[in-house]
């Protein structure tokens, strides 16, 4: 295959880091099929068939990746186009009409995620393992404003601090 693996990632915080759901809702803003992201890489571009971005948390520390799969000869311009998508979103501002979305988002995809009792007990022991009920994880979700996702963009998302790694064959 003439496929090459990039992934671009920048160190984050951990689970209990008060900045960690606001950097969760950019995840999402960022990374989901209606994002940025596959906006560009995908449909407008169409240099992989998917690409999005995720949040690695231990409960100390982390990092922020954004991963795709693209032929071997596009691996530059995508890791290029991807980074621009950071660039862009550091200066656009981050709209509460888009973090009320991803809100919304991230509360009834917990709810429906949860289809099964070893879904539920997982969850709940994760969230608890990190000294949390579900209620206070919805309400830290809930509390988040579009100024609190601009402030941690500003503050760990530098487009110039990203480790990039393309994996050949």
């Amino acid at each position: 295959s003439d496929q090459a693996e990039v992934v671009l990632s920048v160190p984050a915080v951990g689970r209990l880091h008060p900045d960690y759901y606001p950097l969760l809702i950019y995840d999402r803003i960022m990374g989901l099929p209606s994002g940025p992201l596959f906006g560009e890489v995908r449909d407008r571009y169409g240099l992989a068939y998917s690409v999005g971005s995720g949040l690695s948390t231990f409960r100390e520390t982390g990092d922020w990746s954004i991963a795709a799969g693209t032929e071997a000869g596009n691996a530059e311009r995508l890791r290029d186009i991807a980074l621009e998508q950071v660039r862009s979103m550091r200066d656009a501002r981050i709209t509460s009409e888009s973090v009320e979305q991803v809100k919304r988002y991230l509360l009834g995809s917990f709810v429906v995620g949860l289809e099964q009792y070893s879904d539920d007990a997982m969850a709940l022991a994760q969230l608890n393992y990190n000294g949390m009920t579900l209620d206070e994880h919805r309400e830290k979700i809930r509390a988040v404003t579009a100024a609190d996702v601009q402030r941690v963009v500003n503050a760990y998302i530098d487009p110039d601090k990203f480790l990039a790694v393309v994996l050949r064959p």
